[in-house]
């Protein structure tokens, strides 16, 4: 049974990155599959996880002050004045590819990596301090 779910699953995926390319050919815009892809954490942290997913966008590529981003809705008004603001404040362009909804919410789990890499690095901070506390603790009971 196992077997017929992940195949009926792959066939979907298939279909649902074949539908993504034609609506890309469509409306004449890159299409792009992130699902596997390596987003630089700098990169996608320049949208917050709740704006990128309001506004269903999220930055995959940085090349110069040209951003590219990855859209399931290329059409989105709010998206675009999102877009606009954020090209003001980072004084950056932004150009857009289409995705399918799978590798958009495989961009937003990433995400969740970045926050359990910022509390490892809070985690390993705290055990530094605590460890330099000790041989400062350690020094002056030897010097008394």
């Amino acid at each position: 049974m196992n077997d017929i779910s992940g195949r009926l699953l792959s066939i979907n995926r298939a279909q649902e990155e074949n539908i993504t390319q034609t609506l890309a050919r469509n409306f004449d815009v890159q299409y792009i599959n992130l699902l596997n892809y390596q987003i630089p954490d700098h990169v996608l942290g320049l949208f917050d996880k709740n704006d990128a997913k309001a506004n269903q966008v999220i930055p995959y590529m940085k090349v110069g002050n040209v951003i590219w981003c990855a859209t399931t809705n290329i059409m989105n008004e709010n998206q675009s004045d999102f877009l606009n603001r954020k090209a003001r404040e980072l004084k950056v362009a932004f150009k857009k590819s289409l995705c399918s909804q799978t590798s958009f919410e495989y961009c937003l789990a990433l995400y969740e990596k970045i926050e359990q890499k910022k509390a490892q690095k809070k985690e390993q901070a705290k055990i530094k301090e605590m460890s330099e506390w000790a041989n400062i603790v350690h020094t002056l009971d030897d010097i008394s």
